[in-house]
């Protein structure tokens, strides 16, 4: 049970446990009060349909040139808020007030209660920005829609609601552009206490939207429940945190995560372990293989791009080379990891896509889309090289425990697991013992990341993807040792 209060500080609300709840339980679960996203081809089509654009009504909002009053990184969010108003436009004009999924009046006046930036006086410049790209897409609809168009007659006689729309997505979606009246409350932390889950798969296709929230460790009554608006940068340092909490959701985190000594950006002591040509890292204090390496840690989140000081020898290191190095990697890295996230979701949709059409027969389109396929793989294998010299780059740069080569070397063990596997599968040659110890190496260094970084809830959040990849590829080789080994992890 939980219920809404405003936030000590006054800036908001937040959701409160009134009862205690162990690590795994469900907290709350709900089916969404608005989608703001096309969820069927007719769906789908009548939005194509409000647009008259400069490829006909056919191309897609993800071809539009950007407007000039936009900066490039709002790019997303500015098409995304065009979507979303429009299909919340289509939805109102056919009595649905933008869910498609039985909702009402009273579940849309839920809705536009929930948190967006106030129009008239934004209050920090994270949100003055956002406003003005909210501005920018709202004219967009006056201007290239179909005139008389359900989203031209929205955003021409309804400007203030569809500005709220069009934040009220950007601060509030989760997955498929789905907003929820209860999880929406949770407040972020960078240190949560619950996670949010797909209810489907234990519900059904009848709930697929329904999601459920769960205590990621023990909630006493009383405790503000926190998830991470981050997704796997959670596990990334403040720097990269902040920075995509200001683009993503508009806002500066201050938890008590970011107030704290930046674990997750701990390079080897400047002062302790001297560089060579104030660059590379000596390959023992690199690996360090046997946990001798003394590390300097940023003071906090805010403070971690211009200071780090020696956990041993207690000397604060302003060196312009290094941090400069450390603060351009975390930039290349962060950017991958986002660009990663965002490719495996639109594969991910593809494929649902796919799925839920029912095949006709070959088409004059197959061989296109057989070429396109080749071209998919050709560019992950080149993602997958630019993404090892990058893994290369930081360990030789930042060291063992920075957040760079971890999150990193998460991703190369992905990759190692799923040709492993895949090699098995198909009855292939089984992994060496040298494959598998690089594997289990991997996988240990971290664990040991992860839970160096002392967050609330468990490691397994994280690594239980590739804990279980290693087991399996152990259990395959089908000996005692090797059987017994997998079982364990």
């Amino acid at each position: 049970m939980t219920e809404v209060r405003p936030t000590t500080n006054g800036a908001g609300v937040s959701l409160i446990a009134t009862k205690s709840y162990s690590t795994g339980e469900i907290i709350l679960e709900e089916d969404p009060l608005v989608v703001l996203a096309p969820t069927s081809p007719s769906e789908d089509e009548a939005l194509r349909k409000q647009f008259q654009l400069s490829g006909g009504t056919q191309k897609t909002i993800a071809d539009v040139e950007l407007s000039p009053d936009v900066n490039a990184d709002y790019g997303g969010k500015w098409r995304g808020m065009i979507v979303a108003a429009a299909v919340y436009a289509v939805r109102n004009a056919a009595g649905g007030a933008g869910a498609g999924e039985g909702n009402d009046e009273e579940k849309r006046k839920e809705f536009l209660e929930l948190y967006h930036p106030d129009l008239s006086s934004p209050s920090t410049d994270e949100e003055k920005t956002i406003v003005g790209v909210a501005r920018s897409a709202r004219t967009f609809l006056v201007e290239k829609c179909v005139d008389g168009s359900h989203a031209s007659k929205f955003a021409r006689d309804h400007g203030e609601e569809c500005l709220q729309v069009m934040l009220l997505w950007t601060c509030n979606s989760f997955e498929g552009g789905a907003v929820y009246g209860r999880t929406s409350r949770a407040n972020h932390s960078c240190d949560p206490n619950a996670v949010v889950r797909d209810a489907a798969p234990a519900l059904g296709a009848k709930s697929r939207r329904r999601q459920q929230l769960v205590a990621a460790c023990p909630v006493s009554p009383g405790d503000e429940i926190f998830i991470s608006y981050l997704g796997p940068l959670l596990y990334a340092g403040g720097p990269a945190r902040l920075s995509r909490l200001r683009l993503a959701k508009h806002f500066a985190c201050n938890c008590s995560r970011c107030a704290a000594p930046d674990k997750a950006t701990a390079v080897p002591c400047p002062s302790c372990h001297p560089r060579i040509n104030s660059r590379a890292l000596d390959e023992d204090v690199q690996y360090d293989d046997d946990n001798d390496v003394r590390y300097a840690v940023p003071k906090n989140a805010a403070t971690a791009t211009v200071s780090v000081r020696g956990e041993a020898c207690g000397e604060a290191s302003k060196d312009a080379a290094i941090l400069t190095l450390m603060n351009r990697v975390s930039e290349k890295v962060a950017s991958r990891i986002v660009a990663s996230e965002a490719s495996k979701k639109k594969k991910a949709q593809a494929a649902a896509g796919k799925n839920g059409k029912k095949s006709k027969g070959k088409t004059r389109g197959g061989s296109a889309q057989d070429g396109d396929d080749d071209d998919d793989d050709d560019d992950s294998s080149l993602q997958s090289e630019m993404d090892e010299n990058l893994l290369r780059l930081a360990s030789s740069t930042l060291g063992a425990r920075h957040w760079c080569t971890n999150l990193l070397l998460r991703s190369s063990l992905e990759r190692q697991l799923s040709a492993i596997h895949a090699a098995m599968v198909l009855g292939g040659e089984p992994p060496s013992i040298d494959e598998l110890a690089e594997c289990i190496d991997s996988l240990q260094r971290l664990w040991s990341y992860a839970d160096g970084l002392g967050l609330r809830m468990s490691s397994a959040h994280w690594l239980v993807g590739v804990t279980i990849g290693v087991s399996r590829a152990l259990v395959g080789l089908g000996d005692e040792k090797s059987r017994s080994y997998g079982a364990e992890w």
